[in-house]
């Protein structure tokens, strides 16, 4: 192959291609150690009613149980958008 026909086959990949290449390990890392975080914490966040703030809804009828953790959720949101914005500067 030719050094023109390289360069022209080259730039027909995407940008983003060019821009993200080789992060993907990088972010399954560190989801991966984000999971096993939350997993070794999870007892003590239960303790301090974690699941069970004002906001989580629980409905409990007979042979049925939905459970819908809005409060916990933007507060987990909360911290992941922190934690990723703090990786970023």
């Amino acid at each position: 192959m030719t050094p023109q026909l390289a360069a022209t086959a080259h730039s027909a990949r995407p940008l983003w291609v060019e821009r993200y290449n080789g992060g993907m390990p990088r972010l399954l890392i560190a989801l991966g150690v984000l999971l096993v975080v939350a997993g070794l914490a999870w007892p003590l966040l239960m303790k301090f009613g974690f699941g069970r703030l004002p906001g989580d809804f629980r409905i409990e009828r007979d042979g049925f149980t939905f459970y819908f953790p809005l409060t916990s959720g933007l507060i987990v949101s909360a911290l992941i958008s922190l934690v990723l914005w703090l990786l970023r500067k």
